[in-house]
């Protein structure tokens, strides 16, 4: 998915299985009892790639890849 915004930070908020590792462009992402997540991301000028990954404690993954292009 491709989305366009004007203005920079962007908050990345989502939710997965509670004992879920989730991780947004391979930083750790603090996971609450109920399974929300959410973290702020600075962007650059133009585009931005954010790659949301979930890991159950099975192993098996789920994976969100957002394009974003920001214009200041």
């Amino acid at each position: 998915d491709q989305i366009r915004i004007e203005s920079a930070p962007v908050k990345v908020i989502g939710k997965t299985h509670p004992e879920a590792k989730v991780t947004i462009n391979n930083q750790s992402v603090e996971v609450d009892m109920a399974g929300n997540f959410s973290q702020e991301l600075s962007l650059t000028e133009s585009i931005n790639i954010i790659t949301i990954t979930s890991t159950a404690k099975s192993g098996q993954t789920a994976k969100e890849i957002r394009t974003i292009f920001l214009k200041i």
